[in-house]
């Protein structure tokens, strides 16, 4: 058989590569993209039964051997010779004269080098071997080779060729290798062609069919993953389902593979259409690919698929199961392997997004092992070293969430920047990794300038923050990052569907620097990248957020419809409806729109609660609710100035005890949900942590972020009207109602007093009515005093200082004198003759000594009524409606000596009192009381007795305590005891004080036991002198004796009687008597 070659063209195109390399030495011409493809119909006749011309041979030769000499060190250099060797002796059979001088004396035994060693047969043994090779690395060199080769083998063999379709699907899939990873279409466009072409050489229904159809359904998922063409992607999954059923039962191995194919084609359709039973699909057939062929490959992609349907589903079991089969993987891959990088980034990433989800700490270290490990392992030109350096730089920066470490939010930097640099240019990832880094280095601006700002434009997703003072940094970085997102921008075109992101982004960064430099221009383009941002879809939420900032505050109607859109868009993350909402509420006030206020303040307090759903970590839910502080304090105030009282005390207890609410509801009504409907309450969990989490992984396909989020918050309204429906659960999860509240006052009046920016009052609450009484009191006043008191108190806690004790006393008197006068007598007046009285202060006003108000001099509130404290009206009635305890142990705990804290004299003297007024009670004292020891007795407990050092940690409230002998037991772990008692006497220092991050969290052992169900608690707000602190539990377990049992039905009056006699021993320190506090009924 005579091949046609295309006239001269191949011949003088050969001959001009050789020309350009031996005149010029363009090295290029000869070892370039295409060289042995373009030279393929010249082989096709050399090897046809009719053979090629001398001057094809004479061409084939010449270039053979400059490509041999154009790179002598290249491992295929000696074939490069064995070929034109070869060929020259063809050309010296005929034309003797036409073969150069010095390629004659090599000529001796060129006859006998064997096909397999030169020529076509060798490129498809080399290019088979180099595309395993390439599978793991990214050699653009040698994946070009690869596509020359088998492009040349395809074009030399003739169409009866046996293993042409082998050769061509080979192609297909180095041509989808170079697609993928430059981004080129026409690479991918080849793949597609060639490997139909590739099933068209099969016998129809054979095996060899399936394996060609599972290449084509491979490299059709993959341009589908790039264009998005739906059509591509219904063909992938047609021909996959062919590939299946064509395999042979016995062919397992085979079998895995083009199962893998079938759930990669429905999971890009997934991610197209966002049909979940697509992604259903998808995690059978990869199951069913393990199953077939135990491989660490399959696990992964299994585990790919399960991560995908938990940012669908929120479902923790996929997520859970996903960390189980990469752990399973990264075991069962060889430490050599060079799928080990893949499975341990593939690893990092299932832990960070879990760590993100519960905020475990483990986990993110365990996702910080496996990502420096998945970096150590990839070593230079692994085609997943950017990856693993990305996936790293994200594990960073989520520590730098959690921890605020600056030196985090650096590694995060460079690794952020490694995987820009070790990405190929033109790769489709480049841009994610750009923004990735541009992320971090806006951050490290704000934190360089306010570590606080930084850490918390962080948490809100690069918000930018609006404060002139708050960005006067590295002006150089702030421009790198700039570009950087203008690179990003360009990169992703017109329609690309992350487009919106991307311009929110450099809006960001815009404002940051303009705020900078202020420079007004770079503002006014944020303002306009903002507007376009709210164009798309995916962006509109948290760019209306972003504008809205940089709006003139007289812009009242655009602010609030905008910020009420978003904080209606169930689309949008948690987080920014309620900043929306807030904003919405702050600007309708600040131009006296009450009632438009209240609308925006309830919808902030409503969504205060899912915010920090209890399957966060409790410190990260501190940390949330410390965003929010003062919310409560504004919302009610804004109630009152709309002229409804009772909507106001609604909003106030519904958006302080947030985390104790949530214990309440979690320890009852999820506990009488799940013996009713298991699945709902678990499910319910699932769905407030999912909506609260917004998806910071790679995702090409955000348009679908919006509309997952949508149907999980339907999907939770559904559960939500289900389970009202149910007997008994009319009222679940519903905030309390004011009739409800009421009930706290049925032993005596309720006193909450709200400060905010809008106004200063007392709610009175009664059995039968809410009023309200304006004070005279302000907000920046409230802030100031409390501040200088919180100081003095820190000072005195910390130094133990005589001169620091001074100094708080006299703050203690000035602030009791105010306290009186502005707060307590108004108050008193108007409630007329009471006997007790319940304080429930807002915000700050938590943390002041209301309870010792009294005028300089004279008589204040201790000689006037018997005062109580409540964290929330809520609390008191869940103290007044629980049966009483069934136990009746007293538990005495004292530490006369406690590693790392100095003594306590008193404790001896209190723990002494206490067993001889009731002889049975159980004492654990120094060694004996340790974390567990006390913890476990407390279940037991109906009255407790605790005389040790207590501690608060300003960073942490709920990680404050007291210090036993083996460490500190904390408000975290008292929300894990079970046990109700009827009193308790917290004798160390500040163990009712709260914390000023969350005032209005009662994050203190006192706080703990009451919402934990103790009727009684006793408290200090700061140390107590030991000679007081003796005296005081004297009087006090004095009169609540009864014939050696402890009847606190009159603590409160007990202590009043302590802490008077204390005070009218020494009536102008008030240091030593007004620490005293109790709450509860």
């Amino acid at each position: 058989m005579r091949v046609v070659v295309r006239g001269c063209q191949v011949l003088e195109e050969v001959l001009r590569r050789v020309e350009r390399f031996t005149r010029h030495g363009d090295v290029d011409a000869v070892l370039g993209r295409d060289v042995l493809t373009g030279a393929a119909p010249l082989w096709r006749r050399a090897m046809s039964d009719g053979g090629c011309t001398p001057e094809e041979a004479l061409a084939l030769a010449r270039l053979h051997w400059c490509r041999y000499h154009a790179d002598p060190d290249h491992p295929e250099a000696t074939s490069e010779l064995w070929t034109a060797l070869r060929l020259y002796h063809v050309v010296h059979l005929g034309a003797p004269d036409a073969v150069p001088e010095d390629v004659r004396p090599h000529l001796g035994g060129a006859g006998s080098i064997e096909s397999q060693f030169a020529g076509p047969q060798h490129w498809r043994t080399r290019a088979v071997t180099l595309l395993q090779a390439l599978r793991d690395v990214d050699d653009p060199a040698k994946l070009d080779e690869v596509v020359d080769l088998l492009g040349g083998v395809v074009d030399v063999y003739p169409p009866d060729e046996p293993r042409r379709s082998a050769d061509m699907a080979n192609l297909a899939t180095a041509l989808q290798f170079r697609g993928d990873r430059t981004g080129d279409l026409a690479d991918l466009d080849r793949a597609v062609d060639v490997a139909r072409a590739a099933a068209r050489h099969c016998l129809p229904g054979s095996s060899e069919e399936g394996r060609r159809l599972t290449t084509l359904a491979t490299v059709l998922s993959s341009r589908a993953h790039h264009t998005g063409d739906a059509l591509d992607i219904v063909e992938a999954i047609q021909f996959a389902t062919q590939a299946v059923r064509y395999t042979r039962p016995s062919d397992t191995g085979y079998q895995a593979v083009c199962l893998t194919a079938l759930s990669g084609a429905l999971g890009v359709r997934y991610e197209l259409r966002g049909d979940t039973d697509d992604l259903d699909q998808a995690i059978t057939h990869a199951r069913t690919a393990l199953a077939a062929s135990d491989e660490p490959l399959y696990r992964s992609n299994l585990a790919g698929s399960l991560v995908t349907r938990f940012h669908a589903s929120g479902r923790m079991a996929d997520l859970d199961e996903a960390v189980r089969e990469l752990t399973e993987a990264v075991r069962r891959t060889r430490t050599d392997s060079p799928f080990r990088t893949s499975s341990l980034a593939n690893l990092a990433h299932a832990l960070l997004v879990r760590s993100e989800r519960t905020e475990d700490p483990q986990d993110l270290a365990d996702a910080d092992a496996a990502a420096r490990h998945a970096v150590a392992t990839a070593g230079q030109g692994h085609v997943n070293l950017p990856g693993a350096f990305d996936v790293l730089g994200r594990v960073c920066l989520v520590r730098y969430r959690f921890t605020g470490d600056p030196s985090a939010l650096d590694e995060a930097v460079e690794a952020f920047t490694s995987a820009v640099d070790h990405c190929r240019p033109g790769s489709p990832w480049l841009s994610e990794y750009q923004g990735h880094l541009a992320n971090a280095l806006a951050d490290r601006v704000v934190e360089r300038t306010s570590p606080l700002i930084g850490r918390r434009r962080l948490e809100l997703r690069l918000v930018a923050p609006n404060d002139a003072t708050a960005v006067v940094g590295d002006h150089e970085e702030l421009t790198r990052t700039v570009e950087l997102r203008r690179q990003v921008l360009a990169g992703a075109g017109p329609h690309d569907r992350r487009r919106g992101t991307h311009l929110n982004d450099l809006a960001n960064t815009l404002w940051l620097r303009g705020l900078a430099t202020g420079d007004t221009a770079d503002r006014d383009e944020a303002m306009r990248c903002y507007r376009e941002a709210m164009t798309y879809p995916v962006s509109r939420s948290f760019a209306a957020l972003n504008l809205v900032r940089g709006l003139p505050a007289d812009h009242v109607e655009e602010i609030v419809a905008l910020c009420r859109e978003v904080a209606a868009d169930l689309s949008a993350t948690t987080s920014d409806r309620a900043a929306a909402a807030v904003r919405w509420a702050e600007t309708a006030a600040d131009h006296a729109l009450w009632n438009t206020a209240l609308n925006g303040y309830t919808a902030a307090v409503d969504l205060l609660g899912p915010a920090t759903t209890h399957g966060l970590d409790r410190v990260v839910r501190e940390r949330r609710l410390a965003r929010w502080s003062g919310l409560a304090s504004e919302a009610a105030s804004c109630a009152l100035h709309a002229g409804d009282p009772d909507r106001a005390l609604e909003l106030l207890e519904q958006a302080r005890g947030v985390i104790w609410s949530q214990l309440l509801d979690a320890g009852e009504g999820l506990t009488a949900l799940r013996a009713v409907d298991p699945e709902a309450a678990d499910r319910l969990v699932e769905l407030d942590t999912a909506l609260r989490r917004r998806p910071d992984d790679p995702d090409p396909w955000q348009r679908r972020i919006a509309d997952r989020r949508l149907h999980l918050a339907q999907e939770r309204d559904e559960l939500l009207d289900r389970i009202r429906a149910l007997p008994g659960f009319t009222h679940f999860l519903r905030p309390p109602r004011a009739a409800d509240l009421r009930r706290a006052a049925a032993d005596g009046p309720v006193v909450v007093v709200n400060v905010s920016q809008w106004r200063g009052d007392a709610i009175i609450v009664t059995a039968d009515q809410v009023t309200v009484l304006p004070l005279r009191i302000d907000h920046a006043t409230v802030l100031a005093r409390a501040t200088r008191y919180l100081v003095a108190l820190e000072e005195y806690e910390t130094t133990h200082d005589p001169t620091a004790r001074v100094v708080l006393n006299q703050h203690l008197v000035s602030i009791l004198d105010w306290l009186w006068h502005e707060v307590a007598r108004p108050v008193l007046d108007a409630l007329g003759p009471v006997r007790r009285v319940w304080w429930s202060p807002a915000g700050i006003l938590a943390l002041l000594p209301l309870h010792a108000a009294g005028p300089r001099g004279g008589p204040g509130l201790l000689d006037h009524v018997v005062s109580s404290y409540t964290p929330t009206l809520r609390a008191l009635v869940e103290c007044r409606d629980r049966a009483a305890t069934t136990a009746t142990g007293f538990l005495a705990v004292g530490l006369t000596t406690t590693p790392g804290q100095p003594p306590l004299p008193q404790v001896l003297e209190e723990l002494d009192v206490v067993a001889r007024t009731f002889p049975g009670a159980r004492v654990l004292r120094d060694e004996q009381a340790t974390r567990a020891t006390v913890r476990d007795a407390l279940r037991d407990a109906a009255w407790a007795h605790l005389s040790c050092h207590g501690t608060q940690d300003p960073d942490s409230p709920s990680d404050g305590g007291i210090e036993l002998h083996d460490g500190r037991l904390t408000v975290a772990d008292l929300g894990e005891v079970t046990a109700r008692g009827e009193f308790a006497f917290l004798s160390a220092c500040h163990t009712a004080r709260g914390a000023l991050a969350v005032p209005d969290e009662a994050v203190t052992l006192a706080g703990a036991l009451q919402y934990l169900g103790w009727r009684h608690v006793i408290g200090t707000l700061w140390s107590v002198d030991a000679a007081g602190a003796a005296a005081v539990t004297a009087d006090v377990y004095r009169e609540l004796s009864r014939d050696g049992a402890l009847d606190p039905t009159d603590a409160a009056v007990a202590l009043h009687h302590a802490v008077r006699r204390l005070r009218d021993e020494h009536p102008r320190q008030p240091i030593t008597w007004a620490s005293l506090v109790h709450s509860g009924v």
